[in-house]
């Protein structure tokens, strides 16, 4: 490992042993020291070759037919794949904005093989056939499409565009953003060095900065992040102009170092979870089940005593907020949680799911939980993240999704907002919530904010989802133990594209208002004769050792981690309750 403490590409290139001097001789900033204001304008950092290649291949890819750029390095199934899906006429469209002029910059992010978490109803072919996932991004309209083909044939089954939304970062884009990070004056100063590409981690995990054109222009924004000590630098860097757009120091706290000994992921858990869906059943429930490349683990065709209750329910995203100097200003992240072998940027599941009994103060079983677990190699050292799905059925037909929290986070004071996708089962619904004396019917679609959601039914429902064409009436139970969930509330009429499968990066990190992603969805578009989707985001802040917390401590001799989870998910208790 060599570097230049000279900037980038310097002619004095050091060995292992004078750069950890250099680490050991250069002083991390106090963490009693306050905060900086982050930098808010966009720094063009040094002419760099790395900057100069991505230049001109945009240029090159600008100037071709279709004015599209490809991904290289894939292997020759997946190249031949993204050749026939650049053919496809929908596809070529895809750059030429609607009032003329040139073409807008079109890449491709991603060609990997489709997995039945990416199938919807126009794809179901791809259950007997090989087929890919071609994922493209319009960087001036942050617009993700996905595209669905054949790979046997060459045939293009799908193509869905959906605004406002960003894919996962490819790897060459997040080591395109280490390197105009390291090259960045800013990040040199505040680091007292030219950090090594090693330092840095997270940066293929989008993120952003509150009042700069991450958030403003929907900007495809990364962080890398460089621990040092108790603090850790954010260096936000914008992909879509090139530049550093901020950087900010968090105070992450103090924590012991652990040595990681177990696998990043078990081949039993790829093989088995991430590429089939899985049934399972538990006394009256029956469902299946399976490891989604960014949105965790997915439920779908879940039943009760053989009657439809649940389509489908995911987390499709996890955004994580952290205070940045004045109140108005913040740092965060978007993180994806699934397989790896799918997404870079992905929180990994380290084990397999496990159904674990649930039971009443008698120990009398009642229900079971489905769980699983995902987590960075390192936690829980800091900037690393611990999250689990958590799905509870119980005996009565009742059943809970829980998004569950671990810590360690990348800073003190974050708040996390899981984004919660739910499919109630039925041909149709018809939505109403309590306005604080009956249940008014919702003829559109439309949102519920935190201070509505304190509206509620005697017995703490919400909204009260019925169907029609199959499936029960259900009660939505907003979460209040060992804290209120707080939650903004969505319901959309349920699109093949806007989630069935994969979802991409859904809104901004950092927003603390409505706009958390779903209500991209919201047209409003008219309820009557609709499925329904609901969407639920709660707020969950981190305490330091009370909640969404965790560290590593020395213990008898050895470091554990100590845990301080924090979870927050809808009930949906059936009305009436149903008889067996």
């Amino acid at each position: 490992m060599i570097y230049s403490t000279r900037g980038i590409g310097g002619p004095l290139l050091l060995g292992l042993g004078v750069i950890l001097l250099g680490l050991a001789c250069a002083r991390p900033p106090s963490a009693a020291a306050p905060l900086p204001t982050p930098v808010l304008a966009a720094r063009i950092p040094p002419d760099l070759p790395a900057v100069r290649a991505r230049r001109a291949a945009i240029a090159t890819a600008l100037a071709a037919t279709p004015p599209i750029l490809p991904l290289a390095g894939l292997d020759a199934t997946a190249a031949q794949v993204q050749t026939q899906v650049l053919a496809d006429p929908r596809v070529r469209a895809l750059p030429v904005p609607a009032g003329g002029g040139g073409p807008m910059l079109v890449e491709v992010f991603g060609v990997v093989p489709a997995t039945a978490g990416d199938l919807t109803a126009a794809t179901q072919a791809c259950r007997a056939r090989r087929c890919y996932k071609t994922v493209l991004y319009t960087f001036a309209t942050a617009t993700t499409t996905t595209v669905i083909s054949d790979a046997e044939s060459g045939a293009v089954l799908e193509v869905a565009t959906l605004p406002d939304v960003q894919p996962d970062v490819p790897p060459h884009l997040a080591a395109l953003a280490v390197a105009i990070a390291r090259a960045a004056p800013e990040v040199q100063e505040a680091l007292q060095m030219v950090p090594p590409a090693e330092m840095a981690t997270m940066a293929a995990t989008k993120a952003g900065v509150t009042s700069s054109r991450c958030e403003r222009s929907r900007h495809l924004c990364v962080a890398p992040i460089f621990r040092w000590g108790e603090r850790a630098l954010w260096a936000v860097v914008d992909l879509t102009d090139l530049a550093l757009v901020g950087i900010q120091w968090t105070d992450v706290g103090a924590t012991s170092r652990r040595r990681v000994t177990e696998a990043s992921l078990q081949d039993t858990v790829v093989s088995r979870w991430c590429e089939t869906p899985v049934p399972l059943t538990w006394g009256p429930w029956r469902l299946t089940a399976m490891l989604t490349g960014s949105d965790g683990l997915a439920i779908t065709e879940v039943t009760y005593h053989g009657r439809p209750w649940l389509r489908q329910a995911k987390i499709t995203d996890w955004h994580v907020r952290y205070p940045a100097g004045p109140p108005d200003q913040a740092v965060g992240f978007q993180d994806a949680v699934g397989c790896p072998t799918f997404s870079a940027a992905a929180v990994i599941p380290v084990s397999e799911p496990v159904l674990a009994p649930i039971t009443d103060a008698s120990a009398t079983p009642i229900g079971v939980a489905l769980v699983q677990d995902f987590r960075n190699e390192h936690w829980p050292i800091p900037c690393n993240y611990r999250y689990q799905n958590r799905y509870e059925f119980y005996a009565d037909g009742r059943m809970r999704m829980l998004a569950v929290n671990i810590g360690r986070g990348c800073g003190r004071g974050g708040v996390y907002r899981p984004i919660l996708r739910l499919v109630p089962a039925g041909a149709a619904h018809t939505v109403a919530a309590w306005d604080g004396a009956a249940w008014a019917r919702w003829p559109d679609e439309r949102w519920l904010e935190p201070s509505a959601a304190r509206r509620r039914a005697a017995d703490g429902a919400q909204l009260r989802i019925a169907a029609t064409g199959g499936g029960p009436t259900l009660l939505v139970v907003p979460g209040q133990e060992p804290r209120p969930d707080d939650a903004f509330l969505y319901v959309t009429v349920t699109r093949s594209a806007e989630g069935d499968g994969d979802l991409p990066a859904l809104g901004d990190c950092c927003r603390e208002d409505v706009r958390q992603g779903p209500e991209t969805f919201i047209d409003p578009e008219p309820l009557a004769g609709q499925p329904i989707t609901l969407w639920y985001v709660p707020q969950m802040p981190s305490v330091e050792r009370a909640a969404c917390w965790a560290e590593s401590v020395l213990r008898d001799g050895i470091l554990v981690a100590d845990e301080w989870p924090c979870a927050a998910g809808p009930w949906l208790v059936p009305e009436p309750p149903p008889t067996p």
